[in-house]
């Protein structure tokens, strides 16, 4: 009877060290990843503060978002190394 109360404590004690483990994995990846979305808004924010021109604007909306005027047509050309011949 021992010797399952403590193959069973085991058994209980491994899966928790290996939750454990999991989650501080989890939570190393959360914290780079955070610190990644912290310099990319730094980044964002800068952008925003000198597009506050008009033109700055309409040049991001265009090139980025890649939004039009009403009644303008997107003409794309494909590279000619991805045209098959």
């Amino acid at each position: 009877m021992r010797v399952f109360i403590v193959i069973g404590g085991i058994c209980l004690l491994s899966t928790g060290i290996y939750r454990y483990i999991n989650q501080a994995r989890q939570l190393s990846r959360y914290l780079h990843e955070n610190e990644q979305l912290k310099k990319e808004n730094e980044t964002l924010v800068e952008t925003l503060k000198r597009s506050t021109h008009p033109f700055d604007v309409e040049k991001t909306a265009r090139n980025q978002l890649r939004m039009m005027k009403p009644g303008e047509y997107r003409i794309e050309f494909e590279d000619k190394k991805s045209v098959p011949r």
